[in-house]
């Protein structure tokens, strides 16, 4: 009993990290694949950096909060800098939509 609650406090900080961490992983593979040919490429991969770097700072501000619970300023900011990150990273999507189909 002590051994699971130990692991659990150890493993949770890091499987809570590794979900938005993971796609600021995939907007940087993008961003390394875009090459920059006119203005809208340099928008586009100017959106999905700052979607990466959101989702990135949102990933440590959950783990040190899921390591720190008290401190709710790590959970505001982990909430707003996913949801930015989210939101460029979806506008970016359609620009590319629109660039491939446009």
């Amino acid at each position: 009993m002590q051994e699971e609650s130990l692991a659990r406090r150890f493993i949770e900080p890091i499987d809570n990290a590794s979900k938005p961490a993971t796609i600021a992983t995939l907007n940087f593979a993008v961003v390394i694949l875009i090459p920059t040919q006119n203005i809208l490429d340099l928008v586009l991969r100017t959106l999905l950096g700052v979607g990466g770097l959101m989702l990135l700072l949102s990933s440590f501000a959950v783990f040190f909060f899921s390591v720190y619970p008290t401190r709710r300023r790590l959970w505001l900011v982990g909430a707003l800098a996913f949801l930015i990150g989210l939101s460029a990273t979806i506008v970016a999507t359609g620009l590319a939509v629109t660039i491939s189909f446009g």
